[in-house]
């Protein structure tokens, strides 16, 4: 028996379109909640060791990701995926009673209509690490009246976060789900450290946390503190195109055929068959795209890497073996052209002299004082202007 009976679907839909968020504490015992940790440990052991390729690869923030570990992880993907060791457990997790009920109350819908869809784990990460605030399913750059207008779409998807040790990573501005963003936030700087109104979501060993994954937030990842949340989602049938892309981006349609949960017990076999029959009607995902801007793909970087490379030499910056920088736009990122992702915000630039580095939102190079934290754009330093075919090269 859990030891905190959950709120009523109706305590929950309230909660949940108030805040955007709403937290269950000690959802499962502590017998279930030893067992899911055992299953997180032994699969995060091997994600770390490489022998497990579906993983959140560092400094990387959004799908899609590669299997190369070099640079650390911070997430296990595909916890119901039928090579996962661990699989019986994880799924014992997600089809759970609580978790169903929970889910049906929140959606005002019937088991029969729930469709299986992410569960991923996030964990800690091999070097301190944080997401921009984003809303998960609006791109940035999107106008506030279509942000609004998406904003205002029915939910047909419940997400949470179930949290198997203590976990103050996620940072949220309460009721943002409900409006489009303000001026201060649109001009704010992507990982903005006191966003005007935010909160903490902190919680328990056990506890777990729904939110509407369009409020706008962030995550912020202390390499020093364990952390195992297993990070899930369910849809409902009838689930619109946008929905689609946001559960397929992430590779589920490739295996759910070869997912069998025959062997689950009792009612929860069943369950789960019919939630995957229901998922697998979505669709592969293969032309699905990607709900943010991604970074450079691999297989069309060779133009986009050429050009930078000529940008690099033409200031005078320094490449070291085939990493070289690239200004990717205004969507905030640099990247060495898919060899290795790099985020160099607010970090020393191996690449660059003088201590000299990028600003992709103008356009050019920046100059920093090591002891300001803002940066200002540096004068004569300006990359020649991205055309629109080497941006479409580097950012799908």
């Amino acid at each position: 028996m859990a030891l905190h009976t959950p709120p009523s679907g109706t305590e929950l839909r309230v909660a949940l379109d108030r805040d955007g968020f709403v937290t269950i504490p000690r959802a499962f015992t502590d017998g279930e909640l030893g067992n899911f940790r055992t299953a997180a440990r032994n699969a995060t052991e091997i994600a770390r060791a490489g022998k497990w390729p579906y993983i959140r690869t560092l400094p990387k923030q959004f799908p899609p990701w590669t299997d190369d570990i070099s640079q650390g992880i911070w997430g296990v993907q595909h916890l119901l995926h039928p090579d996962m060791a661990e699989r019986n457990t994880f799924a014992e997790s997600y089809f759970n009673e609580t978790m169903i009920n929970t889910v049906t109350g929140l959606l005002k819908c019937k088991k029969d209509d729930l469709v299986m869809e992410l569960y991923n784990m996030l964990v800690r990460p091999d070097r301190d690490f944080a997401l921009r605030w984003h809303r998960d399913d609006i791109p940035p750059e999107v106008p506030a009246e279509e942000e609004l207008e998406r904003l205002q779409e029915p939910m047909l998807h419940a997400q949470w976060n179930l949290a198997l040790y203590e976990d103050a990573s996620l940072v949220v501005v309460p009721g943002s789900h409900k409006r489009a963003r303000t001026d201060i936030e649109r001009n704010a700087d992507p990982y903005e450290k006191d966003m005007p109104g935010q909160r903490v979501v902190k919680m328990g060993a056990g506890d777990i946390m729904f939110y509407n994954n369009n409020i706008l937030h962030r995550g912020v990842y202390d390499s020093n503190t364990e952390r195992m949340t297993l990070h899930g989602t369910m849809g409902t049938a009838g689930t619109d195109k946008a929905r689609a892309r946001n559960t397929l981006q992430h590779g589920i349609g490739s295996w759910a055929a070869e997912a069998d949960f025959s062997d689950l017990p009792g009612d929860m076999a069943d369950l789960a068959k019919g939630m995957q029959e229901r998922l697998i009607g979505m669709g592969s995902g293969e032309d699905v795209g990607y709900s943010q801007p991604a970074l450079v793909d691999r297989k069309r970087s060779v133009a986009a890497a050429a050009y930078a490379e000529l940008v690099a030499h033409s200031l005078g910056l320094r490449a070291v073996g085939k990493s070289v920088v690239l200004a990717l736009g205004r969507h905030g990122f640099w990247s060495d052209c898919g060899f290795e992702a790099l985020e160099l915000k607010r970090r020393s630039d191996p690449y660059s002299r003088s201590g000299t580095i990028a600003n992709s939102e103008q356009g050019g190079l920046v100059e920093r004082d090591p002891a300001e934290e803002r940066m200002e754009p540096t004068a004569g330093y300006e990359l020649p202007v991205l055309d629109s075919e080497i941006l479409d090269l580097a950012v799908q």
